[in-house]
């Protein structure tokens, strides 16, 4: 049995209404865990660790990970951008600076 046109609609937007709510909560939790991330790197400025930062991007593997890394946080650019200018979505930006990121993380400890 369809339904009514004015409940399909209310239907649909509430259901919009929901998933932008939930991807609204997503973004946050990212932006956070890149901030707090971002921090952990560069609160200790030093020449040694810089050195060191910048030999860990030169190994950053695949190579498309040393790319996204470098256009994200050595050239500022928005996650659009890199997605934009490299070709693929920006999940996959977040992907790949997340997992360099740990790595980073891992070769610091």
């Amino acid at each position: 049995m369809p339904e009514s046109e004015e409940g399909f609609l209310m239907r649909s937007v509430r259901n919009r209404c929901l998933n932008l709510i939930a991807h609204k909560g997503v973004k946050e939790k990212v932006a956070k865990l890149l901030i707090d991330d971002t921090d952990v790197i560069l609160s200790d400025e030093t020449d040694e660790r810089l050195e060191q930062l910048l030999l860990l991007i030169e190994d950053l593997e695949p190579p498309i990970r040393q790319l996204i890394f470098r256009l994200r946080y050595l050239q500022e650019k928005s996650y659009q951008e890199v997605a934009d200018e490299v070709g693929v979505s920006k999940v996959t930006v977040f992907n790949h600076l997340s997992k360099a990121m740990d790595w980073i993380k891992e070769q610091f400890k």
